[in-house]
């Protein structure tokens, strides 16, 4: 029986372990070729929402609006939620309203059926700037949209949040949502505070 053997020199290094060659032949399997196709397929956020709510065709003076959402007693039982929509300090548009159910009343869906409001009331070939101090809604609608679509809008205030991007969708004007702070003076965005705590 012949035996041989190949001596691999090494170069001893205390601050990283010594290097072994190993050849291993590495078979691709099926879940790797799969792995491989998702990461070809996979679309940068900003593609897959362009995807998701499609074109715009209609660019026009924009309409601000700032909305905000309240909740008394956030979390109780007998929890009740508002919302506010400012379209300016004395506005006849203003709106105050409760927040229907059958979700759980919180701040975020307060937050959520405010913006709600303005998407039934704009005309979708108007372009929208939408003020408000809720990542959540922000993060809901630009960053995970398509993930609940593909869940079945199966998470709280789902009912709200679908319609909310459905509308969305079918804007033929741009929406663009932009965070304030706060409760920081911002005398429009605290307006909205104070409607959808009247509403509460």
């Amino acid at each position: 029986m012949e035996v041989s053997s190949v001596v691999i020199p090494q170069r001893v290094c205390k601050d990283t372990p010594p290097k072994i060659p190993l050849d291993i032949p590495i078979h691709h399997l099926e879940i790797d070729h799969l792995y491989q196709q998702t990461l070809k397929s996979a679309k940068e956020p900003s593609e897959a929402l362009a995807e998701f709510y499609g074109s715009v065709y209609y660019h026009t003076n924009p309409i601000s609006v700032y909305t905000d959402g309240s909740c008394l007693d956030n979390g109780e039982e007998f929890a009740v939620a508002g919302s506010g929509v400012c379209y300016g300090i004395e506005s006849h548009k203003n709106m105050s309203r409760r927040v229907p159910g059958p979700g759980k009343p919180t701040n975020n869906r307060g937050e959520a059926y405010a913006v709600l409001l303005v998407l039934m009331e704009i005309d979708p070939r108007r372009t929208l700037v939408i003020y408000t101090d809720s990542t959540y809604v922000i993060k809901e609608c630009c960053f995970y949209a398509g993930k609940h679509l593909s869940m079945g809008w199966k998470i709280p205030n789902g009912d709200l949040l679908k319609d909310m991007c459905s509308l969305l969708k079918h804007r033929l004007a741009s929406t663009t949502f932009v965070w304030v702070k706060g409760h920081s003076g911002n005398p429009l965005n605290d307006k909205a505070d104070a409607l959808a705590k009247e509403a509460a």
